[in-house]
Formats: structure tokens, sequence, C-alpha cells
């Protein structure tokens, strides 16, 4: 697999920290306002 030129560098590997935990909080806000919005059906 071809790397991206700035792969290696540190700032990127915490950049993708960063962004994997961002989007582990998107889907557990995303789950609850799905669960949200199904309750209010009820």
């Amino acid at each position: 697999m071809v790397k991206f030129r700035f792969q290696d560098l540190e700032i990127w590997q915490m950049a993708i920290d960063i962004a994997e935990k961002l989007f582990d909080i998107a889907d557990s806000l995303c789950a609850m306002l799905f669960a949200l919005c199904e309750a209010n059906d009820e």
C-alpha cells in the first residue's frame, strides 16, 4: 500500500487518534439522539 507523504509525522498520528475519538463520540451521540426520538414517538 502506498503511504501518504506526511503519514509518519507525529502530528498526523495525533490527528488520527483525535479523529477516531471524535467519531466515537459522534456515534454515541447519534445513538442517544435516535433513542430519544424513538422514546418521544411513543
